[in-house]
């Protein structure tokens, strides 16, 4: 699935709100700025209708549709109360439902306004069967703010939940949309504003984060005309071993690919010199251990290493020589193995599937799918480095700080996807960007290739994960031309 943002055009990454904030921003908003929740209920049903008349007339739908707007006992209730007298102004045909004994097939159009972000338990009984006669009824579906039975932090389904066409959210948006199966229940999303100031919204929405396409073009680094190799960094890479060196071409492709200068490749399996490109310089485990790791403006370390005794002493050479290192694969496994909690050098990133972070937590991998935002936010705590929790959606994780990775699909579940993924970052951290910037550059590009590929009419099925470094100068083009 490709995330559509529509009037998502930002320069900055998105904020978002999780629930814990919104209650916040809400107490604020009354306590400092007399936006009483009742002025705030009448705003909503302004801004709601108002957007909702823009797509219905973009749409040319009927002007005689019937419109019922199913309306729960809170505030999200509340607003598409307000909603509802708003478009009865406007002279829609609208109708306030309540309770379950409704047909949905009575109705052109349907509103969700049942249940909002405070929703934190399974929807169960009546109002379950009632939300699956919806999704069956196959109407045009908006839901307000969240669609109903979608957590709000977390993307998941609580028990059931309502399958919008599109999604009007208050804003600031809400990270459960972009998450987990946040997108398939969200449909299109449409932000509406109802006169938050920016400044509380700064002050109080303050630790997620939604990297789209035009914080992502600000984030690529500038290529001087007049400059050479030496200016794009010199990237490490440490990766293959017998019967896994095709681990190592991949990563070492990717970071060409993305612009780096120079990339040496140091790797376990006797075959990866004989089959590798030309462009790549070489280094042995002997000379690795005698070099000077800081020579090197970057390291890449784990894919395809093996974990035998050799890569733990790798990994041991590593944590006393480089500041700048992105531990993947099976240099992952080899970290879970070590004394708890990790010291990690500052500049270090992980970037972990959820086997592997679940090795690192010591805890079970579907618990941590379930709350990837959360599982980040631990990991970052525990293991002191910067997260990058792969999946859908991508996560990274910093001082506090999640940001998620709006592009990606299915298309990407291929092994040696992630290999590439390590390429891309590692180039990044190399040529010269800070971890967190390298991290959220290389994962977007990563997943904007595979987003680009479904756009031109390509099968999810059909990608490979060698394709991926050769269609990144497509994709970094459409990015630059802001398409």
């Amino acid at each position: 699935m490709i995330l559509r943002f529509w009037n998502f055009r930002h320069d900055v990454p998105m904020r978002l709100a999780t629930r814990e904030e919104i209650y916040k921003i809400d107490v604020r908003a009354a306590k400092d700025f007399n936006l009483t929740s009742a002025l705030l209920v009448e705003k909503a049903g302004q801004a709601l209708a108002d957007e909702f008349e823009r797509i219905f007339k973009s749409l040319n739908l009927n002007s005689r549709a019937r419109i019922g707007i199913w309306c729960g006992p809170g505030k999200n209730g509340d607003d598409g109360r307000a909603m509802a007298r708003v478009l009865k102004k406007k002279n829609f045909d609208v109708a306030v439902l309540e309770g379950t004994s409704w047909d949905p097939s009575i109705f052109d159009i349907l509103i969700d306004g049942l249940f909002g972000v405070g929703l934190n338990r399974d929807i169960e009984g009546d109002l379950r069967r009632q939300i699956q006669k919806i999704n069956a009824a196959k109407r045009l579906i908006f839901s307000l703010d969240i669609p109903s039975g979608l957590d709000a932090n977390r993307g998941v389904v609580l028990g059931s939940a309502v399958r919008a066409t599109w999604t009007l959210t208050i804003e600031p948006a809400k990270p459960g949309l972009f998450i987990q199966e946040g997108p398939t229940y969200a449909g299109r999303i449409r932000r509406v504003q109802i006169g938050f100031p920016e400044g509380l919204l700064k002050s109080e929405a303050q630790s997620t984060f939604l990297i789209g396409s035009a914080s992502a073009r600000q984030l690529l680094p500038r290529r001087k005309a007049m400059a050479n190799k030496s200016d794009f960094g010199h990237l490490l890479v440490i990766a293959g071993s017998s019967g896994m060196e095709g681990a190592a071409d991949l990563v070492s492709e990717a970071a060409m690919r993305m612009g780096c200068g120079y990339v040496t490749l140091c790797s376990l399996g006797s075959r990866v010199s004989a089959r590798s490109r030309p462009d790549y310089l070489h280094l042995s485990l002997t000379k690795f251990y005698q070099s000077n790791l800081k020579k090197y403006s970057a390291v890449v370390v784990g894919p395809g290493l093996g974990l035998g005794e050799e890569s733990k002493r790798i990994m041991d050479h590593l944590l006393r020589g480089h500041s700048k290192v992105l531990v993947d694969a099976d240099a992952l496994t080899i970290l879970s193995s070590y004394p708890q909690p990790l010291k990690l050098p500052e500049g270090w990133i992980l970037t972990p599937h959820a086997g592997e972070l679940g090795r690192l937590l010591k805890r079970p991998s579907k618990e941590l799918e379930r709350d990837r935002l959360g599982a980040t936010k631990q990991a970052v705590k525990d293991l002191n480095a910067h997260i990058l929790f792969k999946g859908f959606r991508t996560v990274l994780g910093v001082d506090g700080k999640a940001y998620i990775i709006g592009s990606g699909n299915v298309a990407l579940a291929k092994a040696g996807s992630g290999d590439v993924l390590s390429g891309f970052i590692g180039s990044l951290m190399a040529q010269g960007l800070p971890t967190v910037k390298a991290g959220v550059l290389g994962a977007y590009l990563h997943g904007r290739i595979a987003d680009d590929w479904l756009r031109r009419g390509h099968s999810s099925r059909t990608i490979m994960a060698s394709d991926l470094p050769e269609l990144l100068d497509a994709s970094l083009r459409s990015l630059k031309k802001g398409s």
